[in-house]
């Protein structure tokens, strides 16, 4: 983890502490970090709209957060493509 814990208001645990696991890349628009929460340890990725200033939060399946954490590049860039057309 990267960052230290900061309280998020997560749809899984409402506000609780979070922890920072991973910055991904920039795509659709969007500024994408990976996150996990400290109560229930379910992995989200905080979505931010880089031209309304707005954020959601995405659940992550535990799958796709443990390949975000183990890629990087190219290979992180298309894992991202693809998870965030996802996105509507």
């Amino acid at each position: 983890m990267d960052e230290k814990a900061e309280i998020n208001n997560l749809p899984c645990c409402g506000p609780t502490e979070t922890a920072k696991l991973k910055e991904l890349p920039h795509l659709y628009g969007f500024d994408f970090d990976l996150h996990c929460c400290l109560s229930c340890g379910r992995t989200w990725v905080y979505a931010l709209s880089t031209g309304f200033g707005s954020g959601r939060w995405e659940w992550v399946a535990e799958s796709d957060a443990e390949e975000m954490l183990n890629s990087d590049g190219e290979e992180l860039q298309q894992l991202m493509r693809t998870w965030g057309q996802r996105l509507d």
